[in-house]
């Protein structure tokens, strides 16, 4: 009998109380006392292996399903959450099938002994016909399988990539749904509007970005606090291109770029909750999309901003920092609790005195009731709506499978809402800039079409628009429009 591996006993705890708690994967995995006691390998395959199989949770119950009897349809959640997180680690990790098949029958063992001959039956069929059905799928697709950073990762082969890329064909929504582990509306909407490449890589480990606060340090000191974390930091400027160093072609003499962006991917990211930096506002945790966005909110010397749907501030920090004088940042949330988090952020990084943060409901820009801090034309208003998150799948794992197309429906008519009271504060000629981290045409241009194409839109003209996939794709994809207020 094959001893259960210590990183798969943790990950299958994990996912039981990510199920009984209806609590978020990474939240569970930062918090776990479990997790510190593996070494860094083993630590890299649970959490692997616990964002995977609820990522795809949808996608392995067929899997599982096709080689399981009427009478097994209704399997005890624990030996559920073993059978999925074995079919996972069958089909989309690189384990040697027999090691993959045997410690997936332990998993099952572990939580009902009288499962383990079930398990044994269904695993290694699912290794027969599920596990080939994912490759010939990702050969398809030609997504290159899983980012070669993270650990326990599937690599097409030279062969696989040479006959995808020789294909040249609109991807499958069918491959699209089963290599990116998502419902098959979800892969159809993708690929109608271009992203099936995009939601296809949902499985993959995604690249750990942070920005400085440049606001407190210059670009090489920034590298150097992350060099001697020993975070491996690579400089990554908006065209995605890297440098060793702080100031990489491009750069201007103190390291930043155009837009005031100073950016690092790091290549050995896991110890970056352990060094302080986050903590202090030294460094943030931000996708270069993300980054992006907040770029195009950054007010001018002596300008006012307004930012909407603020959430953790982490944009509201990047915003201040990159300000000009005398500027002034008003953020606003619905969440109150968040607010909070944004301005001890702001405090932390040394800005309070640049920045208001207040609880306020953005549907009610427009409204006579507003507080103080809100009266007045804004020169910048960004508006960061709050939306599906399609874009970020990789980064948070439990969307595809709780996101239902109704959700869609609903959540672009809030976002529109909230646009058009916005726009009640955006002063003449002043900016007004729309943001998502979603990839669907419905929260994306079709809002900004709705709102130009109404009373609220009236006065205002569309600069660009468009979907951003900074650092040559493998950043998260945000959307953005700007428009311009050209009349009174």
């Amino acid at each position: 009998m094959a001893r259960l591996a210590p990183a798969r006993r943790v990950a299958l705890a994990l996912l039981g109380e990510c199920r009984r708690r209806d609590a978020r994967a990474r939240d569970l995995l930062r918090a776990s006392d479990a997790m510190v006691g593996l070494d860094p390998r083993d630590r890299a395959l649970a959490t692997r292996l616990v964002l995977g199989t609820v990522a795809a949770r949808g996608t392995l119950d067929g899997l599982l399903g096709a080689h399981l009897s009427r009478g097994h349809g209704r399997l005890e959640p624990r030996v559920r959450d073993a059978l999925r997180m074995a079919a996972f680690e069958i089909c989309y990790l690189d384990t040697p099938t027999s090691a993959a098949v045997s410690q997936g029958v332990e998993l099952v063992r572990s939580v009902s002994p009288r499962a383990a001959g079930l398990a044994n039956a269904v695993l290694r069929r699912v290794a027969e016909k599920g596990a080939p059905m994912v490759a010939a799928a990702r050969m398809r697709v030609g997504a290159g399988g899983v980012n070669e950073a993270g650990p326990g990762a599937v690599g097409a082969s030279e062969r696989e990539v040479a006959v995808a890329g020789a294909c040249k064909r609109e991807l499958a929504v069918t491959d699209v749904a089963l290599v990116g582990g998502v419902p098959e509306w979800l892969a159809a909407a993708a690929v109608e509007c271009g992203e099936g490449a995009a939601v296809a890589r949902s499985l993959e480990p995604a690249p750990v970005y942070v920005a400085a606060n440049v606001a407190r340090h210059t670009a090489d000191e920034a590298f150097d606090l992350l060099a001697m974390a020993g975070l491996d930091p690579r400089r990554v400027m908006s065209d995605g291109t890297t440098s060793d160093g702080a100031t990489p072609d491009g750069a201007t003499s103190d390291g930043t770029t155009r837009d005031g962006v100073v950016a690092f991917e790091l290549g050995a990211p896991a110890g970056l909750a352990g060094s302080g930096l986050v903590e202090a506002v030294d460094v943030l945790p931000a996708d270069l999309s993300a980054q992006h966005v907040a770029t195009l909110g950054v007010p001018g010397a002596g300008q006012r901003a307004l930012e909407v749907g603020c959430g953790r501030g982490t944009k509201t920090v990047l915003m201040a920092a990159a300000m000009g004088e005398g500027a002034h940042l008003t953020s606003c949330d619905v969440d109150a609790r968040k607010v909070g988090v944004a301005r001890g952020r702001v405090a932390c990084a040394g800005l309070a005195d640049r920045v208001t943060c207040l609880a306020w409901d953005g549907t009610r820009l427009a409204g006579d009731d507003l507080p103080e801090e809100l009266l007045g034309p804004f020169d910048v208003v960004l508006v960061d709506a709050p939306c599906s998150g399609t874009g970020t799948l990789r980064r948070h794992p439990e969307i595809a499978w709780s996101l239902g197309q109704k959700d869609v429906v609903e959540l672009a008519d809030l976002q529109g809402r909230i646009l058009s009271a916005a726009v009640a504060r955006v002063a003449p000629g002043g900016r007004l800039v729309y943001s998502t981290c979603s990839l669907l045409p419905e929260e994306d241009e079709r809002v900004v079409d709705v709102f130009l194409g109404g009373a609220a839109g009236a006065g205002f003209s569309l600069v660009d628009q468009g979907r951003l996939h900074p650092d040559g794709g493998r950043a998260d994809v945000h959307f953005c429009a700007v428009l311009v207020r050209t009349g009174a």
